[in-house]
């Protein structure tokens, strides 16, 4: 007696929706607009960590994404490539000096702890141009920014740690000219993030290291 209840209720509901549906179709033909469904925008897809979206000419995307929380570091870990930016000469202005900070316990990832991650890890180059990275390390281990297609092996060393905890950040300051344009991955080659149990280091769907924490892509345009 219950099922067939619950079956009749849903047969109802369907069955009024249902005429609203098509009470709203009749309306929309005596109107005759036959542009109702324009300026409807679809959303499904997948942008990579704390990348925003701007409007304008063209699906184009800034860089210095980061990551943005929870939601994305449980995408990182189901094995998601980061998305990166569709962008062209003349979208905006592509800096050729480019401040990263790396951080411990920086981000949450989907064990519940905090890990320690590159910010931006995304970055945005033109080639052929000079660019400077700043690396300032605040974690007391040394770290890399390897990426092999692009001739990149930066050492980073160790942040000193004062008397009464004072971090003094350690700052590498390494400048190169990108020789071809493409979408190239970096990962830290050091083995850190131990005191959350490694995660970030634990390969991604693209190689080692988690992207948005200890790995990420410099997009050369």
């Amino acid at each position: 007696m219950n099922l067939k209840r619950t079956l009749y209720g849903t047969f109802v509901a369907t069955a009024f929706l249902c005429s609203l549906a098509g009470a709203a179709n009749a309306q929309q033909a005596a109107s005759g607009d036959s542009d109702a469904g324009r300026g409807m925008m679809q959303g499904t897809g997948h942008m990579g960590p704390g990348m925003m979206m701007g409007s304008g000419t063209g699906p184009h995307m800034m860089q210095g994404y980061g990551s943005s929380g929870d939601s994305d570091a449980a995408s990182s870990a189901a094995g998601d490539r980061a998305a990166m930016p569709d962008l062209q000469p003349g979208d905006a202005p592509v800096p050729d000096r480019v401040v990263i900070s790396v951080v411990p316990h920086a981000l949450p990832g989907p064990d519940g702890k905090r890990h320690d991650a590159f910010l931006p890890s995304n970055l945005v180059l033109k080639a052929g141009v000079e660019a400077t990275l700043v690396l300032v390390n605040y974690d007391d281990m040394a770290h890399s920014l390897t990426a092999p297609n692009l001739g990149l092996n930066v050492m980073i060393p160790a942040a000193r740690e004062g008397a009464g905890g004072v971090v003094t950040p350690s700052v590498t300051t390494y400048v190169f000219t990108p020789g071809k344009k493409g979408t190239f991955r970096w990962f830290c080659a050091i083995p850190c993030d131990g005191a959350a149990g490694g995660w970030a280091m634990t390969p991604g769907f693209d190689g080692p290291g988690r992207d948005g924490y200890m790995a990420g892509y410099f997009a050369i345009i």
